[in-house]
């Protein structure tokens, strides 16, 4: 199914920030119900990340040279270019382009963790939502408040852990669009650091938690009870394994006999 059409013509300017304050407010409380026009709207932000990434990304030669042969193929004589030479050497470059960014795309998404590198929607999702005032859909310290807001929006019930004895004080929770589905977003602050912590059900990572870092922000990917989690934030890193261990023993539970 696609974007529905009266904001399908909105998608990129709200991606590009082109939007007036009334008009990204309307089409950011529909993409809070609309699947199909919120995964447009992480397609095209995954685009654009892939794009700002791509100078530091080089394809493999054997690619490179293929294009380059292709283009030099199709060059124009220095004579005049009849044509249908013109139109296949715009077809040969183009083609070489796609290629080339299709390739730095699939290098961007599809980079090994072990690379250090967080994955681009997650430094996305948290970076989205500290500069499109959009942290939190619902405002509360009270995980009994948080925790139901979430009822009827997404098709599992994320558990909401209250750390706020141990230093890290729960701000809200809210929709977000993430690893593929809607998915539930709980916020936390530690001092003037905000932590995103991403919940979705599934033991999909079972084993240790994996800890990343990249671009001064922290990842920890790993499982907690029946969800599997990942926290991510610039607090530095021994609070955020701090952060992560006292939620993963909230949500285990105490240890059976």
């Amino acid at each position: 199914m696609g974007p529905c059409n009266d904001f399908d013509a909105r998608i990129s300017a709200y991606v590009d920030g082109l939007l007036d304050r009334a008009a990204s407010d309307s089409l950011e409380a529909h993409l809070r119900e609309c699947v199909a026009c919120a995964t447009c709207v992480e397609r095209e932000r995954r685009l654009q990340s892939a794009l700002r990434g791509v100078a530091d990304l080089r394809a493999p030669d054997r690619l490179r040279n293929r294009v380059a042969a292709a283009v030099r193929a199709a060059a124009p004589a220095p004579t005049k270019m009849p044509a249908r030479r013109v139109w296949r050497f715009a077809l040969a470059a183009g083609l070489g382009a796609a290629l080339l960014g299709g390739y730095a795309l699939g290098t961007w998404e599809h980079r090994s963790p072990d690379s250090g590198h967080i994955p681009a929607t997650v430094l996305n999702a948290h970076i989205r939502s500290l500069q499109a005032a959009h942290l939190v859909d619902v405002r509360s310290s009270d995980q009994h408040q948080v925790k139901p807001w979430f009822n009827g929006r997404l098709d599992y019930s994320p558990p909401v852990p209250n750390l706020a004895s141990v230093g890290y004080e729960l701000v809200g929770g809210r929709l977000d669009y993430v690893f593929g589905r809607p998915t539930a977003a709980l916020v936390y602050g530690r001092q003037s650091h905000v932590i995103n912590l991403f919940l979705w059900p599934g033991t999909d990572n079972a084993g240790p938690a994996k800890s990343y870092s990249d671009r001064g922000y922290h990842w920890i990917h790993g499982t907690a009870g029946t969800v599997t989690f990942c926290a991510i934030s610039d607090l530095n890193q021994a609070d955020l394994d701090r952060f992560v261990a006292m939620m993963r023993a909230q949500l285990n539970g105490p240890p059976t006999s």
